[in-house]
């Protein structure tokens, strides 16, 4: 027997906690609650529209009972579960980049359909644990688990701001520490590879491929961020020109960062530019597969999640390179690192040491 309340008015007025019992002989589900002002309990068929009977299915008894309430006390009608994960994107969207967004919305649906129900208000603790169970289960790995928890927390945090759940189910869910994995950046050797066969790739805009590389080796730059340098990052300081990282937007740091690169790079890169950015923007989100070929070519270039997965390689073993002679601070500030204890993620600390 499941009770069932709901808020009244903006003066936090709560109705008299009635419930949901099913009948004995017809086994419909039936609403047992007595209405602001009246002495009297009803007891209320819990008919769906479009059908004739009460339903039989406890979920939608609920689901159906919520709205007869707020048709009672005048609420407006609670918003389809699509239109609430839309929401709950476009919330998102303020501080995780469109990929991002994309991946949590796409974990919330999957969630939102194996349990058998949309409501935010209705997802129990042992909703989200059974869940990712099932995709350990389906032989996902655990930093995939983690992600998903990840997302269904988010979207359980975002419910309950909004006002369609009463609780974050997924904060009592616990999951085992992911392993500490040192950082592996690519030797020399293979990044000198990875250039040349970037350079000689019969592809579609080599010329951005190729630059975007020499870039993220020299500049640690995510590939995120190659899609907003233009024209005029490219700066000329005292020793030498330079280029400004995070130039329309802030980076995860949440700050800009002008990283020193050569003479000969920037020349490269003002000759390649096209109209005002120095990438083609058609090409920006379709390098992850062309890297992904190349990589794959070079041998010595790991592709695991984290530090290690193509773009990230390259970052990776510029923060390796420059910790030969950079301070702690200075290499937080190129790199774009919110603290100095993200160099541990990407340093190979034996290497930098030689």
């Amino acid at each position: 027997m499941a009770k069932v309340s709901q808020k009244v008015s903006q003066k936090r007025r709560v109705l008299p906690f009635g419930f949901v019992y099913r009948h004995a002989k017809t086994k419909g589900w039936y609403l047992r609650i007595r209405w602001p002002g009246d002495k009297k309990v009803s007891s209320v068929p819990l008919v769906p529209k479009g059908k004739r009977y009460a339903t039989k299915n406890r979920v939608v008894a609920i689901q159906v009972a919520k709205n007869l309430i707020r048709a009672k006390t005048g609420d407006k009608p609670p918003p389809h579960s699509a239109d609430i994960v839309e929401q709950f994107g476009r919330v998102n969207s303020l501080k995780a980049n469109p990929v991002t967004v994309a991946q949590n919305k796409s974990r919330v649906r999957r969630f939102l359909k194996s349990i058998g129900h949309d409501e935010p208000d209705l997802i129990a603790t042992s909703d989200i644990e059974d869940f990712l169970i099932s995709l350990r289960g389906a032989g996902l790995s655990e930093k995939t688990t983690h992600n998903y928890l990840a997302s269904i927390g988010a979207f359980c945090k975002f419910a309950v701001r909004r006002g369609y759940a009463d609780i974050n189910a997924a904060r009592l869910v616990e999951l085992a520490p992911l392993p500490k994995r040192p950082p592996n950046p690519p030797s020399t050797r293979a990044v000198l590879k990875l250039l040349r066969l970037a350079r000689q790739a019969p592809i579609e805009y080599r010329d951005d491929l190729y630059l975007a590389c020499r870039v993220a080796v020299a500049t640690g730059a995510r590939r995120s961020e190659f899609a907003k340098l233009t024209v005029t990052a490219i700066r000329q300081r005292d020793k030498g020109p330079a280029i400004l990282i995070g130039e329309e937007d802030p980076t995860k740091s949440n700050s800009y960062r002008i990283v020193p690169i050569a003479a000969p790079l920037a020349r490269r890169l003002k000759a390649n530019a096209k109209d005002e950015y120095l990438f083609s923007q058609v090409t920006i989100w379709s390098w992850y597969e062309r890297m992904k070929k190349l990589i794959a070519q070079t041998g010595d270039i790991t592709t695991r999640k984290g530090t290690g997965r193509h773009w990230h390689a390259l970052r990776s073993y510029c923060a390796t390179i420059k910790a030969k002679t950079y301070t702690e601070y200075k290499l937080t500030y190129e790199m774009g690192w919110a603290t100095p204890e993200m160099a541990q993620r990407y340093i190979d600390m034996e290497r930098a040491a030689r």
